[in-house]
């Protein structure tokens, strides 16, 4: 989804930019901030008077006029009221929740090369060379850009994209990890976090992948031995998503993954019901009877 502002000076667009990184996750979609534009999916205004110019659902900064429909936005700007009007605006855009988990698998079974365009960017994919390179600035721009529609890969390059202006070059491998790590939180794979265990047999590859101490606790957890995600959580001090998002993100990247059902614990033998008083008992154990007198 995309998201502009009307009226915003360089400061209050770059508290807007980086509160909405944020946000990220929060949103039933992912939401890029395109800057000082008359068109998006959601526009904030500052200034009333070019409020009119907007091609979009409108949201008014402030105590400002605004049209029947407009949504506001308390001013200053807050991380808290900004989630408030993104969740707003999905509700009324009628936007459903959805994940990276389609995009990532996508990627992950590419094998020829092809192009995507998304929001004005051009993105070449290379999967013989583990290859991806893009028009964007860095890898949360592409993230964002591939976390927020369908793609279509196109077998041919888009006319007026050069390859000479895709100054961004990275692991397509690398993106498909970032991207299944987002999506930790959607319980697609509908893995039981108690009753299964799971293993990696390589390594992720941290030189180039996204790397954190949770992150690499889990490699060393999964490497080792078999464990449930709910180990994963406990080990790495990290919640159920994030465990889950990285057994993904190995799935996906042919990491070796493999999925066991937990024994069941042995259940215990209840002991013999105990017979006669200790006396006898103790007859018993010794081999020592007597008759009984008659």
């Amino acid at each position: 989804m995309r998201l502009a502002s009307i009226g915003f000076n360089h400061h209050e667009q770059g508290l807007l930019a980086r509160q909405l990184k944020v946000l990220v996750g929060r949103t039933a979609a992912p939401w890029l901030y395109v800057g000082e534009a008359y068109e998006a999916d959601l526009i904030i205004v500052r200034d009333a008077a070019r409020a009119a110019v907007g091609q979009g659902l409108l949201a008014h900064a402030g105590n400002g006029a605004r049209r029947a429909g407009d949504l506001g936005l308390d001013w200053p700007l807050r991380m808290f009221a900004l989630l408030e009007l993104l969740l707003e605006a999905e509700q009324r855009l009628g936007v459903g929740r959805r994940s990276a988990i389609g995009v990532a698998e996508q990627l992950a079974v590419l094998r020829q090369e092809g192009w995507l365009e998304l929001a004005g960017q051009c993105i070449h994919l290379l999967p013989d060379e583990d290859r991806l390179a893009a028009t964007v600035n860095d890898l949360d721009h592409l993230l964002d850009l591939l976390h927020g529609a369908p793609i279509a890969v196109e077998a041919a390059l888009k006319p007026g994209a050069p390859t000479a202006s895709l100054s961004f070059d990275t692991s397509l491998s690398g993106v498909i990890w970032a991207l299944a790590l987002r999506s930790g939180a959607c319980r697609e794979r509908d893995w039981d976090a108690r009753r299964l265990l799971f293993r990696i047999a390589a390594w992720p590859h941290f030189g180039e992948w996204q790397v954190s101490p949770p992150l690499l606790r889990l490699a060393a957890l999964y490497a080792r031995q078999p464990a449930s995600i709910a180990s994963g959580c406990e080990l790495a001090a990290v919640d159920e998503g994030t465990v889950r998002g990285f057994l993904f993100a190995c799935e996906l990247c042919r990491l070796g993954l493999s999925v066991h059902q937990a024994e069941a614990p042995p259940v215990p033998q209840a002991p013999p019901a105990a017979t006669g008083n200790l006396l006898q008992r103790l007859r018993e154990r010794l081999g020592i009877t007597f008759a009984r007198k008659r």
